[in-house]
């Protein structure tokens, strides 16, 4: 039960933060740098499973270790898994997209 407790929370903190950065950054970084990249709607469905499976690994991760180690383990391996998936996507768009 502790893990669906978090796992709820986790998404509660989640969505309002990327709420928060889509919404600034897609006006004023994204729209502007990758306008004609972007799709003209949005698509629910590929952007529910990226959640759904992107909050498991929070979970998994960083919030499981964190309640047997300690918030430190929790902030930590979180910090990690942000920096792994940051760079996953950054170092992606470097590889194929034009300067």
């Amino acid at each position: 039960m502790q893990y669906v407790i978090a796992y709820i929370g986790a998404a509660v903190v989640f969505g309002a933060l990327d709420a928060v950065w889509l919404g600034w950054a897609g006006s004023k970084l994204y729209r502007p740098a990758l306008g004609n990249l972007l799709a003209d709607q949005f698509r629910l469905a590929p952007a529910l499973v990226f959640y759904v499976l992107y909050l498991a690994g929070i979970i998994w991760f960083a919030v499981r270790p964190g309640l047997s180690q300690g918030l430190g383990a929790a902030a930590l391996n979180g910090a990690m898994l942000g920096a792994m998936c940051y760079m996953t996507y950054d170092l992606t768009s470097q590889a194929v997209l034009a300067r």
